[in-house]
C-alpha cells in the first residue's frame, strides 16, 4: 500500500467530510480511526486505489498543464523576424501606446533583447494581435486540457481490471 494512496482513498469514500484519523506506515495496520463515522474497511480503501491514484495522476497532469500554459504565455512572438516579449505587461504597454498614436507616426519599441526598433501604428496594431492571439490560444487549449482532465472518470461499469490503465492512457494522451 502506500500512505498517499490510503488518505486519497479514504477521502473519496467520505467526499467532502473531514475524517479524524492518524495513518502510521505505509499499510492499513497503521491508520488509527479517531472520528465517529465507521472506519472503512481494508478491502473499501483498496476498491478505491483506482480512483486514488487516478486522483493523484489528474492532479499532477493539472500541474503540467499550468507549467506549459505559463511557458506558452510567455514564449517570445516573432513579428516580421524580430523576437518580442509576450506578457500581460506588454500587451498593456502596447495599447496604450497605440491609443496614444497619430497615423503615419512611429514609434520605438524594445525587442526581446532590448533593442530598439520603430514601429508604425499598423505594426503596433498586428503586433498586438499577434500577442493576444497567442495568449487567448493559450488560454483556451489551457481551459479545454483541464476540462478534459477534470471529466475522466473511472467507468464504474467496466468490470476489468485494467480499468486505471485505460483511464492513465487517455490522460497521457491529453
Amino acid at each position: 500500500m502506500n500512505s498517499e494512496l490510503i488518505v486519497k482513498a479514504i477521502s473519496l469514500i467520505y467526499p467532502g467530510e473531514h475524517c479524524s484519523y492518524i495513518l502510521t506506515g505505509e499499510t492499513y495496520a497503521g491508520l488509527e480511526w479517531l472520528d465517529g463515522k465507521t472506519k472503512p474497511t481494508e478491502q473499501q480503501i483498496i476498491d478505491k486505489f483506482d480512483d486514488a491514484r487516478l486522483l493523484v495522476e489528474k492532479q499532477d497532469k493539472l500541474l503540467v498543464i499550468d507549467e506549459e500554459v505559463k511557458q506558452s504565455l510567455y514564449s517570445p512572438i516573432d513579428y516580421k523576424g524580430t523576437l518580442f516579449k509576450n506578457s500581460e505587461t506588454s500587451i498593456n504597454n502596447l495599447n496604450g501606446n497605440y491609443a496614444l498614436m497619430l497615423d503615419g507616426e512611429s514609434f520605438p519599441w524594445l525587442d526581446l533583447y532590448g533593442n530598439t526598433v520603430m514601429l508604425t501604428k499598423d505594426e503596433f496594431r498586428e503586433l498586438m494581435l499577434l500577442v493576444r492571439t497567442q495568449r487567448s490560444t493559450a488560454y483556451y487549449q489551457e481551459a479545454q486540457r483541464k476540462n478534459e482532465v477534470l471529466n475522466l472518470v473511472i467507468d464504474p461499469e467496466d468490470t476489468t481490471r485494467d480499468t486505471y490503465d485505460k483511464a492513465k492512457a487517455i490522460l497521457d494522451g491529453i
